[in-house]
């Protein structure tokens, strides 16, 4: 599959912009690669509005709708922006010499730099306009009769960058920035990122107004209850031990689960589901002790025997359930349907 290639997934209310970056070299962080960043664009500016950008590259990499919608309205902007410049900008023979070169600086700005570092195509823009306004005291009449129309194109597009949610939100750490700087979208950007087996969404950021309650361990998983303002219910937050593991790790339990996932179970299987998963759970051992040997990564039998709990638990468990199935202060479950805003409870 080639790199960047993406689907639109329609999840109840949610329209999700899905970028398989499986073969592509680079680790696909929107706030690190502008590689990334101008892959999105490209597909944002053939698919449109999306609430939600997945990037899926051994793990899932969610961009919520909040960091979404920054990156949407971008992508409408930089459409009128190169509308706003076109080809035949320059209309009299006499003004090419003027207005050829500064056309040239704002389409590089627009077409080379725009799509992998906004911030810094409205940081060129500035220094371009400052630029014109110093050279304009020296420019003849006609030169300046001649400019003033791009003059004022470009005064728009600043105008409409700065009128945009991301570039609002960088101003105050533009102080010292330099085009290619990634340092501003590290603090803007922060995506979910989760294993691409599993398909239960949570919320990774504990709620910004919630109060600590409770804090406690199942297992490896930890679970914080938080009490919200306006709410009588308390929040259940949890963070299970699959979302803490390194990229090695990442990585043993993607394969050791394609090859369980060839498994064909008998029906003799189902009758008996505790002797399946003792079963599953030996498997799950031996082979990711195989796997770490071939690899050549060094594995402490209770890093292993926690790899396969949790390789089990998404082969024939019951996935995040067994997580809060653990939990002896839980009472009671109810899952929603269908998928999309509608949480768990």
């Amino acid at each position: 599959m080639a790199c960047g290639k993406y689907e639109v997934i329609k999840e109840g209310e949610d329209i999700i912009l899905r970028i398989d970056c499986s073969d592509c070299p680079f680790f696909p962080s929107l706030e690190d690669e502008p590689r990334v960043m101008q892959i999105l664009f490209d597909a944002l500016l053939e698919v449109g509005v999306v609430t939600q950008i997945v990037f899926v590259q051994k793990r899932d990499f969610e961009y919520d709708e909040a960091q979404t919608s920054m990156l949407v309205e971008l992508a409408g902007v930089y459409k009128k922006l190169v509308k706003d410049f076109p080809y035949n900008l320059v209309t009299q023979p006499a003004c090419e010499r003027w207005v050829r070169p500064k056309y040239v600086k704002a389409q590089t700005i627009f077409y080379e730099t725009f799509k992998s570092d906004p911030i810094g195509a409205y940081v060129e823009l500035k220094r371009l306009s400052r630029e014109e306004k110093l050279e304009e005291e020296r420019l003849p009449v006609e030169g300046v009769a001649c400019l003033q129309p791009f003059w004022d194109r470009l005064a728009d597009a600043i105008s409409v960058l700065e009128n945009t949610r991301l570039i609002q939100l960088a101003k105050p750490h533009l102080a010292g920035f330099k085009p290619g700087d990634r340092s501003i979208y590290r603090i803007l950007f922060s995506p979910t990122i989760r294993p691409d087996f599993m398909f239960t969404k949570l919320m990774a950021a504990y709620p910004s107004e919630g109060e600590e309650i409770s804090s406690y361990q199942v297992g490896d998983n930890e679970v914080t209850i938080f009490k919200l303002p306006e709410s009588v219910q308390y929040l259940y937050h949890v963070v299970p031990a699959e979302f803490k593991l390194d990229y090695e790790k990442y990585e043993l339990l993607d394969a050791a689960r394609n090859v369980l996932a060839e498994h064909q179970p008998k029906r003799s299987e189902f009758v008996d589901p505790e002797r399946m998963r003792a079963v599953f759970t030996a498997i799950g051992n031996n082979l990711l002790e195989e796997l770490a040997e071939r690899k050549n990564i060094h594995l402490r039998v209770s890093e292993r025997e926690a790899l396969a709990e949790i390789l089990v638990r998404y082969t024939v468990g019951f996935g995040l359930l067994e997580v809060l199935l653990a939990d002896d202060k839980v009472q009671d479950i109810t899952v929603n349907s269908p998928m999309g805003r509608i949480p768990i409870f």
